[in-house]
């Protein structure tokens, strides 16, 4: 089944997560919120890896060493032909399975593309070799947790430091995936080995500090936060946590104190001068609140750098009010403030205050940065609360505005689409893409457009330019194929197509669904049945997957498991929902 955008996706250009993907892409010099070893995002959880999945073709080379393929796959990827450079990885790690080395080199390789299922197989197959090699254990431990198994990864890294009680990585991961568990005790205890193994060990004393000031045992939290600022006095971001802890504590003074020290120390230190003004705000010190605010664009080294501090240090972690007080403030002297309103507008829109949002969005200028992305804000928000027209006509105007932005077109050709104005659907996707004839997203969208219509041969012809541009867009793929396999055409083709797609997206339930449906196709019930209960595990409740799965429970005479199926289906929402009901009346 291809994915079908939906509004839910084109709004999550405003979620947290991704404005900072806007924002620091403008480099903001600050001084860094954690210890010298970061701590990862939480990955989105990945299942199982089929194992259906294509293997790469052996290129057509005469050598049989493994070495020749090995520095082969380095020039590729030197190359940054990276598809190249996991085929002679793998023939090299199959023509020596005896190899350390070149498992380990594929593990590496894998992981960097993120294929992460394959990497942990990869490290599985180096571990028979050698069960005690505290470097793959690592790698598989940190494998573990980026599928999403953080429970599975804990004994893992325990090993390891049964193994080697010296390894300070291992110390590092399994605290931290405690502290992300909530299993906090259990996290201070690790971190406490830690620094008692390393004395000097920053990130040790770091997340101690911070465990025992989310308990509020702020004597403890204020012994670490020293030690490690005894360590490296150069980490002002702890000394500005220093600063946050003693205001906790009411200890105004103090906490005063310290932020200016830290000001005086580094004059361009931003977070330290916002939360200074903060403080000077809510302890009722207009004036030396003012004067800081004043400074701020100076200090930060202009708009976009201030915002993308904000951002990261408040509206990132949640803290609303926080963030539109400061915005707030900073708007107060201003005639002009485009960013200032459009982090005003997401912080109401985590509110939930849809009028306020739309207000500061509106604020944003054609001119500015943010103006296409406030823009699509606004119309999503006036879709949501069911005033499609008005998106409409809001982006048409904002067209003529910025009328070589791909992203508008491509709002407003959806916007259409959901009034089921196809036609115009179509003229507006078409005008996007002669701003920009090679962006994939709009060319997606196109074909969409083209398949409700019926017109399904245009749609894949659309698909088909995008693999012009991007050979493994997973989502063109995706689409051919179901394409074919729902018709019933091309079935062989489609089944390549469809696993080239899940060699890009292991875990995704709508190719596995299409993969399923070409089995389905093929009168391959066995396959197809282990393919779509894989991709009902990705996406318990679609309907589609769902009714997939009762026709093919039909086929192999399990009409009790089809009827259920089919029930399930009808409780979300099918595409069509009669053909359905036909089913569950002729099993009944």
């Amino acid at each position: 089944m291809f994915r079908e955008i939906n509004q839910k996706t084109l709004q999550q250009i405003g979620r947290m997560g991704l404005i900072l993907l806007t924002l620091l892409a403008f480099s903001c010099q600050l001084a860094h919120k954690g210890p010298p070893v970061l701590l990862k995002p939480k990955p989105t959880p990945l299942k199982r890896t089929p194992k259906f999945l294509p293997q790469p073709e052996t290129p057509a080379v005469s050598k049989e060493n493994p070495y020749y393929y090995y520095l082969e796959a380095q020039l590729a990827q030197s190359r940054g032909d990276n598809e190249t450079a996991g085929e002679y990885q793998i023939k090299a790690a199959a023509l020596d399975p005896s190899s350390l080395l070149l498992k380990e080199e594929l593990v590496q390789f894998l992981t960097r593309q993120k294929k992460y299922d394959a990497a942990l197989e990869a490290v599985e197959e180096a571990l028979v070799l050698k069960p005690d090699t505290v470097s793959l254990l690592l790698l598989k431990g940190k494998l573990t947790r980026e599928i999403g198994k953080p429970e599975a990864a804990i004994p893992i890294f325990e090993q390891i430091l049964r193994l080697d009680p010296n390894q300070e990585e291992a110390y590092l991961l399994l605290g931290n995936t405690y502290r992300e568990l909530g299993r906090t005790e259990e996290a201070l205890q690790t971190y406490q080995q830690m620094t008692q193994v390393f004395p000097e060990s920053i990130s040790g004393y770091f997340y101690q500090g911070h465990l025992y000031a989310a308990q509020k045992e702020y004597r403890q939290a204020e012994k670490t936060f020293l030690k490690v600022l005894e360590l490296n006095p150069n980490l002002d971001a702890v000394a500005v946590d220093l600063a946050k802890l003693y205001q906790a504590q009411k200890k105004m003074r103090k906490a005063e104190k310290q932020y200016l020290a830290v000001i005086e120390k580094n004059p361009r230190q931003v977070v330290a001068h916002l939360q200074l003004a903060l403080f000077y705000h809510q302890t009722d010190q207009p004036e030396k609140a003012q004067m800081l605010f004043e400074k701020l664009d100076e200090v930060a080294g202009g708009e976009l750098r201030l915002i993308s501090a904000i951002s990261k240090e408040y509206l990132e972690h949640g803290h609303v009010d926080e963030t539109l007080t400061l915005v707030n403030k900073l708007l107060e002297k201003r005639a002009n403030g485009g960013g200032l309103h459009y982090l005003a507008g997401l912080a109401y829109v985590e509110k939930k205050e849809h009028e306020q949002a739309i207000f500061h969005f509106k604020k944003v200028t054609a001119k500015h940065l943010f103006f296409v992305d406030a823009t699509s804000q606004v119309a999503g928000l006036l879709y949501k609360k069911g005033q499609t027209t008005s998106a409409i006509s809001y982006l048409k105007k904002a067209v003529t505005q910025k009328s070589d932005s791909p992203q508008l077109y491509r709002y407003l050709g959806y916007y259409h689409e959901q009034q089921k104005e196809y036609d115009h659907a179509v003229e507006v996707l078409n005008r996007g893409l002669r701003a920009d004839p090679k962006n994939t997203e709009t060319l997606y969208r196109l074909g969409i457009v083209q398949d409700k219509m019926g017109q399904w041969e245009a749609a894949v012809a659309t698909m088909q330019k995008i693999l012009v541009f991007e050979p493994n867009n997973s989502s063109a793929l995706n689409f051919i194929g179901y394409s074919y396999a729902d018709r019933g055409v091309r079935l062989d083709e489609a089944e390549v197509l469809i696993k080239r797609a899940l060699a890009q997206k292991p875990d995704d339930g709508y190719i596995l669904d299409s993969l399923g449906w070409v089995y389905y196709k093929k009168q391959d019930y066995t396959n197809a049945l282990e393919t779509l209960l894989l991709a009902i595990e990705q996406i318990p409740d679609d309907p589609t997957i769902l009714e997939h799965l009762g026709d093919v429970y039909r086929q192999i005479d399990k009409p009790q498991q089809a009827l259920d199926y089919y029930r399930k289906a009808m409780q979300h929402k099918p595409l069509d929902p009669a053909m359905v009901q036909q089913k569950i009346d002729a099993l009944q």
